[in-house]
């Protein structure tokens, strides 16, 4: 993902920018309600790019990042859920049981994909490049 962005405060190797509407943005089913357009993110600054406020540079989000938020934030929950319901069908015997330990599961996997969000390869920060 590549999106057009400004430099509004520099700190060190770490960008704030804000994020512009593109060309792609007219033709956007969500029109004005876009949650990217005129949004802040922190991004990385590369060696040698010395940014300043004002500059205009495009946002890079490292490949894979979205495949390993999609695996953390939707496969593992699920998969756990369905693993905690079969196996509370399997031990008890009952609907209550097995409801429980898939909800269990949801939540043991969703407190994975937060820990794996901040730490592995899903925590990527965007990286700025210039124009």
């Amino acid at each position: 993902m590549t999106e057009r962005a400004i430099v509004l405060k520099v700190e060190g190797r770490t960008a704030v920018v804000g994020i512009q509407a593109s060309e792609g943005c007219a033709h956007c089913s969500h029109g004005g309600d876009c949650s990217l357009a005129g949004a802040r993110i922190d991004a990385d600054l590369p060696e040698g790019f010395e940014g300043k406020p004002g500059d205009e540079v495009t946002l890079v989000l490292p490949s894979g990042v979205r495949a390993a938020g999609l695996l953390w934030l939707l496969v593992v929950p699920l998969a756990l859920f369905a693993a905690g319901y079969a196996a509370g069908d399997a031990w008890a015997g009952s609907e209550a049981a097995a409801a429980g330990l898939g909800l269990a599961g949801l939540a043991l996997g969703l407190g994975a994909a937060a820990l794996a969000v901040r730490r592995g390869k899903a925590a990527s920060r965007p990286r700025v490049l210039p124009l």
